[in-house]
């Protein structure tokens, strides 16, 4: 489901500022701040990353072990997140929030 989720995701001991713009319960794709330019597409793509943020219903992180499948570099960069592992409560918050997009999503 389409969302504007702001996440951290962690790389090689650095933390990055992100976006999620979709997520799923098997994944997620990400946007990139703006002033992470030390970072680029090659850098990420084919390695495992940790993502973490809240959604907007759930007031506890969601901290998913995750695989980049996918990363450009257009206007920002984004990368598209295959999720390993769910860590704790994850996956039944994710469930909880992207169930709530859709409920919302048939007001359209």
């Amino acid at each position: 489901m389409d969302c504007f989720l702001p996440a951290q995701m962690l790389l090689d001991g650095n933390e990055y500022k992100t976006m999620i713009v979709n997520l799923s319960q098997g994944g997620a794709r990400i946007v990139l701040d703006l002033n992470n330019s030390d970072i680029s597409p090659d850098q990420c793509e084919g390695r495992e990353v940790y993502l973490v943020f809240k959604t907007a219903n759930n007031d506890k992180e969601v901290y998913a072990k995750s695989f980049v499948r996918s990363a450009n570099n257009e206007a920002r960069m984004a990368l598209g997140l295959e999720f390993i592992e769910l860590i704790g409560e994850s996956h039944a918050i994710i469930d909880e929030y992207v169930s709530s997009i859709k409920e919302y999503s048939t007001f359209k």
